[in-house]
């Protein structure tokens, strides 16, 4: 269960713009206006391993397998021949369970986080 503390008025509208230069930061980086804030924490949760398989993202997210699969793809490649993909996470297969995907960070997506981090942090 999520716990949440009580703030000011004030402290609430800092984090909120916080919350949407984020948002509008990762839209510009990725080129995607409608970049859903699913996609967002799945970009986060992938920043904090080296390696992500698919199914730990499936239970950290809470979301079923198709749309980690489908929201990967967005971040990554492109779901599509017409439809670029942002380039900030790559899917590929595990060497050692080959019937399993592990996501990772691209340098574009490390810059991408780090350079998030930077601005939460500000």
């Amino acid at each position: 269960m999520l716990v949440v503390e009580a703030v000011s008025p004030n402290e609430s509208a800092h984090s909120m713009r916080k919350l949407f230069k984020t948002l509008e930061y990762l839209r510009d980086k990725t080129g995607n206006p409608d970049l859903l804030v699913l996609a967002v924490q799945i970009l986060l949760e992938v920043s904090m391993r080296a390696e992500t398989p698919m199914p730990e993202l499936e239970s950290a997210v809470g979301v079923s397998q198709a749309t980690i699969s489908r929201n990967v793809a967005k971040l990554g490649d492109g779901v599509t021949f017409k439809e670029k993909g942002a380039g900030l996470v790559e899917a590929y297969e595990d060497p050692k369970y080959r019937r399993r995907k592990l996501v990772k960070l691209t340098p574009k997506g490390r810059r991408v986080v780090d350079e998030l981090y930077i601005l939460l942090n500000s």
